[in-house]
């Protein structure tokens, strides 16, 4: 049980992972924005308001903030790069394959490229309202506040609607 008691502030929590160790990652809008929890301590990482957090494939701790990309590099988030494009919630970051990521908001999703330090649009949802979005397979798929859903394949980047409901898709559950 996590609390106060366990040195746990009292925070609203915006997305948890869990590394291969077992450590949980907790991000928050708020105070210190990130904290490990190692099943006895529970340690905290002075960063801006962490909106979105991802534990990659090769257990790199990653978050975004509606400016910035950062990932953990030893005890600090160092930022990755630094733009304006998110400019509002930054709602998740998905690995699409080792050092390649895509993030969403609520105006669009982006690649962004680690070893080439690049960012590109996916001009398929450009300006729409993600409001969720999760990795199944070769596939993303991806809830926009219309109440669309849509899968994009990682290979070819193709969209494509699944299916829409009434209301917005709030979450959709990973693999």
């Amino acid at each position: 049980r996590f609390g106060r008691d366990r040195g746990f502030p009292q925070i609203e929590v915006t997305d948890i992972q869990q590394d291969s160790r077992g450590n949980l990652w907790f991000a928050s809008r708020e105070e210190s924005g990130v904290f490990r929890y190692d099943g006895y301590d529970l340690k905290s990482y002075d960063v801006p308001t962490a909106k979105a957090l991802l534990v990659d494939s090769r257990d790199r701790v990653y978050i975004s903030d509606s400016k910035s990309f950062f990932r953990l590099d030893g005890e600090i988030f160092v930022p990755l790069f630094r733009e304006e494009f998110l400019n509002s919630r930054s709602l998740a970051v998905r690995e699409m394959s080792p050092g390649r990521f895509l993030l969403t908001s609520l105006k669009g999703a982006w690649i962004y490229e680690e070893a080439l330090d690049s960012l590109e649009a996916v001009t398929a949802v450009l300006g729409m309202r993600i409001c969720s979005c999760a990795r199944k397979g070769d596939d993303i798929y991806m809830g926009i506040e219309n109440g669309d859903l849509l899968r994009m394949d990682i290979g070819n980047l193709s969209v494509e609607k699944c299916l829409t409901l009434t209301e917005n898709i709030q979450f959709i559950l990973p693999d």
